[in-house]
């Protein structure tokens, strides 16, 4: 199956510079399919010399609906995977995205922590509306 590809840019119209993830046509949404489906996200455009740092859960899903993250060794790009092949994997959740630009670092909410976490977990934040949702 085609990875579902999920650009990542800086939204310059906000105070402060957010994280702006464009699913290129519902990229997020992902359907429920019996094979796995893979998540990538991208730095691209004024964000594509930045590095991406881990994905963080605000709305943690349920163990096996999701592959851990990670990340390519230049930061420019995660990858996930997606087992949404039963009811039980139905939902929709909540995740962080930050990384960093020439020192800074950007984020889906109004922060990024100020050291990234050693696992994918999170603590609770403000999110923007990012995430993955299946039917």
């Amino acid at each position: 199956m085609e990875p579902h590809v999920l650009s990542v840019s800086l939204d310059k119209s906000t105070t402060p510079w957010s994280v702006l993830v464009d699913p290129h046509g519902h990229a997020n949404h992902v359907y429920r399919h019996r094979k796995r489906q893979t998540l990538t996200w991208k730095l691209t455009g004024n964000a594509a010399g930045g590095a991406l740092l881990p994905l963080q859960w605000i709305r943690q899903p349920p163990k096996g609906i999701f592959g851990e993250p990670k990340l390519d060794s230049n930061g420019k790009r995660m990858t996930m995977t997606d087992f949404n092949h039963h009811a039980e994997s139905r939902g929709s959740w909540t995740y962080l995205l930050c990384l960093m630009l020439d020192g800074k670092r950007y984020s889906t909410a109004k922060s990024c922590p100020a050291k990234s976490p050693s696992t994918s977990r999170a603590r609770p934040t403000a999110p923007r509306r990012t995430g993955v949702t299946g039917p």
